[in-house]
């Protein structure tokens, strides 16, 4: 089931699984259309701050 991203109580379960981090934070997005220098950076603090809902 596709989840709500407006609505981060169902979102932070997903989160807590290291995919997020493993394919953020260590390089592994997709090839064809890799995230910004400036988004990378954001979702980056974001992961390693524990994902704060701001």
């Amino acid at each position: 089931m596709p989840h709500d991203f407006s609505i981060y109580s169902e979102l932070k379960p997903e989160l807590d699984d290291s995919a997020v981090y493993y394919y953020v934070v260590k390089d592994k997005q997709p090839q064809d259309t890799p995230l910004s220098y400036e988004v990378y950076h954001q979702l980056k603090c974001w992961i390693i701050n524990n994902y704060p809902d701001n």
